[in-house]
This record gives C-alpha cells, structure tokens and sequence, in this order.
C-alpha cells in the first residue's frame, strides 16, 4: 500500500533532492521477485547483511531512544544518494514514513542526509517537522507522518563504504552533548567495529553538528558497490 502525502509537496522539492514513485515500486518488485528466484542478492541487501542490520538494530534503538532508522549511501550509479534499508523500533507505528523517505534520493551536500555525507559531521534537529524544507527536504512528509527529532551520522563500514545513519523520532530531540558522544561512538562500533573522535557540537540550523569520526575508510569504491557498474 502506497502512502499518502501531499503531491504539491512532491512537485515542488528543494534543490538537490528527488522523489521518484515508479522507480521506487520497480525497485521493490524486482528485489523481491530476485528473492523468489534465489538469484545473486543485490549490493544494497550485501551491505545490510555484513552490517548485521536486523540483529543490531532492534537493541540499538532501544539503546540510543529512537523510534526508527534508516542507512544511507552514495549510489555511484547517478551518484545520488540512496536509502538501503531501514527499521521501525517494536511497537511503532510509522510505515508510512518509512515508505515516504524510501522515494527519496539526494545530492551530496543536499538536505540533511547530503550534508552528513560530504561533511562526515553528525547533525542533530530537535524537530524537522517546524523548520525549513530547505534545511531537510523531507519536512512536508515529517509533518504528515508524526516524525519530529531526526539525527544523522556518518560512519564508515570495514570494506571501506561511507554510510549515513538517519535516527528518528515521534518526540522532539533533546541534545547534549553526553547523549550526542554516546550516540556517536554506539553507532560507529555497529558500522565500523571503530571508535570515532567526537569534537565538540557547535549550533548550526536549529540543530547540534559534531566532528567526524577519526578513521575515513577507504575512498576508493568498495567491490560491494563496483558490483553497480557491472
């Protein structure tokens, strides 16, 4: 079942960020029919797999507070930034969203999750949901489904792909800087089985951006995703 949202909103994006229906459906269906078939699994489902997704995440977000998640990289295909998966805390009700933001794609330094991506700067917003589209371009469809705090993180996996974790929340986001460090360092050990160097957050955008972390992986494409130019 598609969401409902605002087709107005979707017609009038920010710069830097695109919503694509069809190709989001195409995407979908093909994945599961590879899956029916037992064919080779996808560079996106690699990744999820060698970051053991569905066994870490379920005790992440009720370790970090957070009602879901989403994984974020650089699809060398357009060179866009696409969703990989993503994962609801037990007992929450946000299909929607998820559906909402998996339609999305976006440039590199664009939005929240483009901006974490060129930065490699954590970047916390206490509530999309009452700021500008141009400072996070999914803000139409946050206020819609219930999303408020939305962090992003960058962190860095061992094969070397550069990541950016989105963490959201039903709630408005407090931030401090204990509660930002501890994030941080939780979700770079997941990644990257690394500990990253936190500096100290500054203000910027209604929200908290933070240093990145201390290792910068490989810059050179993985073979997870040369798979993509094949």
């Amino acid at each position: 079942m598609i969401p409902y949202w605002d087709n107005q909103n979707l017609r009038t994006l920010p710069e830097g960020s695109s919503c694509d229906v069809q190709s989001f459906l195409a995407e979908n269906k093909s994945t599961e029919q590879e899956q029916k078939m037992g064919k080779q699994i996808s560079w996106k489902e690699q990744i999820r797999r060698a970051v053991e997704f569905d066994e870490v995440v379920p005790g992440l977000l009720r370790l970090l507070g957070f009602d879901g998640i989403e994984l974020w990289i650089l699809d060398n295909k357009n060179q866009r930034i696409t969703m990989i998966c993503n994962s609801l805390a037990k007992g929450i009700s946000m299909d929607y969203w998820t559906k909402y933001s998996g339609m999305y794609t976006f440039r590199i330094g664009s939005g929240l999750i483009g901006r974490v991506f060129l930065s490699e700067a954590s970047e916390w917003q206490q509530d999309v949901s009452i700021i500008d589209r141009d400072v996070f371009h999914r803000t139409a469809g946050a206020k819609l489904h219930g999303v408020k705090g939305v962090v992003g993180i960058c962190a860095f996996t061992q094969s070397g792909d550069k990541l950016v974790i989105c963490l959201f929340s039903s709630k408005p986001v407090a931030c401090s800087r204990e509660r930002k460090n501890f994030a941080e360092t939780m979700v770079r050990q997941w990644i990257g089985g690394k500990q990253g160097l936190v500096t100290t957050p500054v203000m910027n955008s209604g929200g908290f951006v933070g240093g990145a972390a201390e290792f910068k992986g490989n810059s050179q494409p993985s073979q997870q995703q040369q798979q993509q130019q094949q």
